[in-house]
């Protein structure tokens, strides 16, 4: 099921938004798609990648900090909807 919107929203839009509902949604082509809950399989891949992304970052001195919960704003071509992901960590 999707929120109801009458026009795409851009990522900033998006940020700002809130339905009042408690859900928690992603940006998809500048439309609101819930998120599931994650199953176990999902929560270990996380986790595996999370260790791996922060060790590559401090092996070679990146400025990555993990955060739980964020939302990513994509990388779009011109022309293209905005589109975000939500990190979700098993923590």
């Amino acid at each position: 099921m999707y929120a109801t919107l009458t026009q795409p929203l851009t990522f900033e839009e998006f940020l700002a938004w809130d339905d009042g509902s408690g859900r928690e949604f992603e940006l998809s082509d500048g439309i609101l798609v819930p998120l599931s809950e994650p199953n176990a399989n999902h929560e270990d891949l996380i986790e595996r990648l999370c260790a791996y992304l922060e060790n590559h970052c401090q092996e070679n001195d990146l400025p990555y900090v993990s955060r739980q919960s964020k939302q990513v704003r994509l990388k779009i071509a011109p022309g293209e909807k905005e589109k975000s992901r939500k990190a979700q960590s098993p923590y």
